[in-house]
């Protein structure tokens, strides 16, 4: 949102654009106008004033247009392209950019945007990540499919997972944890219990964690394909989901 010295200052070098054109550039476009060397200078001085303040205003970054670059169907799926893009915006413009892309996030690849966001979150700093972040909480609350729910959590890096609200947290952990008890994995596909496994990266993060472990042990005992859930979803990140008391 634009402070009210932000908006006076527009409509000023607006008014000062329009008075250039009026007072100056059209008296001598129809009348022979014989300037001294001094009234050229001050002239030619005013206006590269006005060109730079122009070439330095945010107005210069244009979200529509970068928006078709974020969602374009070549969007290079690297790190680094990402980045590139996303040190082109400004960095007041940073949290209305990440918010307008998670809005219209149909418009994109998931896959791509998952880049995106990195870099998004990346380039912000501590009070815009938070901004963000609530908007991915104010988005979870509404979702209620899994294909919903995988489709906002995919994009939060998981040390970021507890700026959500509270209330949102609770929420989507418990839905993670109870298709974590339904896993299921045979014949090199996860038949049951695909929202649970992306309770992994995030799960150190829960506040439910210890949830998360007692239904992760649970699954080491039913048979070999609950326990290949665990094996082949959750292995690297048990030392930091299963703690304390769980390791005796």
């Amino acid at each position: 949102m634009q402070k009210f010295s932000e908006i006076d200052e527009q409509k000023g070098f607006e008014q000062l654009l329009r008075g250039i054109y009026v007072g100056i550039r059209n008296p001598r476009t129809h009348e022979s106008y014989n300037d001294k060397k001094e009234e050229c200078n001050a002239i030619i001085l005013f206006v590269n004033y006005l060109l730079h303040v122009i070439n330095e205003a945010r107005s210069f970054f244009i979200l529509d247009d970068f928006k078709k670059r974020v969602f374009d169907p070549l969007f290079v799926e690297k790190s680094e392209y990402a980045e590139l893009l996303v040190s082109e915006i400004p960095h007041d413009e940073l949290v209305n950019t990440a918010i307008s892309i998670l809005q219209h996030r149909e418009h994109g690849d998931a896959t791509k945007l998952e880049y995106f966001f990195d870099a998004i979150f990346n380039k912000a700093e501590t009070d815009q990540q938070q901004l963000i972040m609530k908007v991915f909480s104010n988005e979870l609350k509404k979702a209620t499919s899994v294909s919903e729910i995988i489709g906002l959590i995919r994009f939060i890096k998981p040390k970021l997972w507890e700026l959500q609200d509270d209330d949102c947290k609770l929420r989507i952990e418990n839905r993670i944890i109870e298709s974590v008890r339904e896993g299921y994995y045979k014949d090199g596909s996860c038949q049951k219990g695909g929202l649970g496994t992306w309770g992994n990266s995030l799960g150190q993060y829960f506040k439910l964690k210890n949830d998360l472990a007692d239904a992760l042990i649970e699954r080491l005992s039913p048979n070999w394909y609950t326990q290949n859930y665990v094996g082949q979803f959750y292995l690297s990140y048990l030392d930091s989901i299963v703690e304390g008391d769980y390791r005796n």
